[in-house]
């Protein structure tokens, strides 16, 4: 029985290591966000796997690769990298793959314009490549971040937010140390911008409903006052939205000059009229019972 036992608990213990190995070197998938200050007319990522530039984890769908020596399919991506998307308010994102995440990452953004002349990166072939897809190559016009650093087993989010101030004089931003990168949506990131106050103009289009002024009588709710006018409209929208057209809260004007009840007041009628009947069923009941 022992025997059995311990058979057990190492066979459990295998199991439990080889699961945790397992986990520990699941892809990773990582969102950065990227703020241009520098207003760039596109936005380019290289990123790489490790903090020592070795392993690209790039998407290679959104990369000019070269082409290998021995004729293979092209893996490795020629600068400027993969090609960011556009988020709005110049904020731009790339979406990258980690085979293993807990070994940090390297990166730079840059202004998508690649180099006019052969370097560590770039060959003449390379720069041909580039060219033929449409891409500048201009090693003057190049701009870009200073490094930027995930150090090893710090990782911490699925999505990181460098809200980069166009300085290009730096030489690193770690992330983690910088106020620059967050993993939390800064104030100037699209998705954080606050919806618009009720009563107010939607900030993306339309203009201001005002609200509708409150005409009642003073002692059934279900008349107009005289004074009051016409029904103010309610306004196209309760709460103001970015996508709405106009905002407003809804209008309280109700209307009638006569003393006859409205359509709309249909309930309110029939239930003074059923708590009139109750009470003379009550009073009615009580001389019953004096009788």
């Amino acid at each position: 029985m022992r025997k059995l036992q311990k058979i057990f608990a190492v066979s459990a213990t295998t199991a439990m290591t080889l699961a945790m190995g397992v986990s520990a070197f699941a892809d990773t998938t990582v969102t950065y966000h990227f703020y241009n200050a520098s207003k760039w007319d596109k936005v380019g990522a290289w990123v790489k796997q490790s903090i020592d530039w070795k392993d690209d984890c790039l998407p290679l769908d959104k990369c000019v690769l070269k082409d290998t020596i021995d004729g293979t399919a092209p893996h490795e991506p020629i600068w400027p990298g993969a090609t960011m998307e556009a988020e709005g308010n110049d904020w731009y994102k790339v979406t990258c793959t980690y085979t293993d995440f807990s070994k940090g990452s390297m990166m730079i953004f840059n202004n998508y314009v690649g180099d006019s002349v052969a370097t560590d990166t770039t060959s003449d072939a390379d720069i041909a490549k580039i060219q033929a897809a449409g891409i500048t190559t201009d090693s003057n016009g190049k701009h870009q971040t200073p490094n930027i650093m995930i150090k090893k087993g710090s990782e911490a989010a699925s999505d990181y937010y460098i809200n980069y101030d166009g300085n290009e004089s730096g030489s690193l931003i770690v992330i983690g140390k910088s106020d620059m990168v967050t993993t939390t949506p800064p104030a100037n990131y699209p998705s954080s911008a606050a919806p618009a106050a009720d009563g107010t103009a939607d900030p993306a289009a339309g203009t201001t409903t005002p609200a509708g002024t409150t005409g009642l009588h003073h002692l059934n709710p279900h008349y107009e006052d005289p004074a009051a006018g016409t029904t103010t409209p309610a306004g196209t929208t309760a709460a103001g939205t970015t996508a709405a057209g106009t905002t407003a809260a809804a209008g309280t004007g109700v209307k009638s000059n006569t003393n006859s009840p409205k359509t709309g007041d249909a309930v309110a009628v029939s239930t003074l009229a059923l708590a009139a009947i109750a009470a003379i069923a009550v009073v009615a009941s009580k001389k019953k019972v004096n009788a």
